[in-house]
């Protein structure tokens, strides 16, 4: 065989492996890191994995005002979603122990409809190699890490809406949105 068509062979061979490569990504799982809800209680974020609907994880702290903004665009819509679509939101702080007091009495007067966890080590943080906030982490029913997001500008919820609508009709016995 001529040396020309060997190389063309073996270069389509090797894009060819590249691209299905690419496509065949393993999907990152949900570390298990301990967290602490605003009670105090320790729990581990394995505990997050819910088999029946997806869940978002949205990092942020007090002091990021992108963080407060994207938080209560989505408390504001909240409940719509939740009709249409159902899933878990969980806002982990990502504020270290000092700034706890200022975690639990910030949630309670915006009285926001979904759970907040304190990762006050930023150990679950640095497990899923966020370097800022804001930050969104989609999972699906399986643990599986779908979906992130970095920053937050207004707008952004409509496509974390329309993650969560894709996965939700993915889940068995769902075929379309409500």
């Amino acid at each position: 065989m001529n040396l020309k068509v060997i190389m063309r062979r073996t270069l389509f061979i090797f894009c060819c492996c590249l691209v299905y490569a690419s496509c065949v990504q393993a999907q990152k799982k949900l570390p298990s890191v301990p967290v602490q809800n605003l009670a105090g209680r320790v729990v581990s974020t394995e505990s997050f994995i819910n088999s029946e609907v997806p869940v978002v994880l949205s990092f942020w702290a007090t002091w990021c005002k992108p963080c407060l903004l994207e938080l209560e665009t989505i408390a504001e819509v909240y409940e719509d979603w939740q009709m249409e679509a159902p899933f878990r939101f969980i806002a982990v702080s990502t504020d270290d122990s000092r700034s706890a007091t200022r975690v639990r009495s910030m949630t309670a007067g915006k009285g926001w409809p979904y759970d907040v966890y304190l990762d006050y080590n930023q150990e679950f943080m640095r497990a899923l190699n966020i370097s800022s906030v804001p930050y969104q982490v989609v999972v699906n029913t399986r643990g599986e890490i779908v979906y992130e997001h970095s920053g937050y500008k207004p707008g952004d919820e409509i496509y974390l809406f329309e993650k969560i609508k894709e996965l939700y009709r993915e889940i068995p016995g769902q075929t379309d949105t409500r």
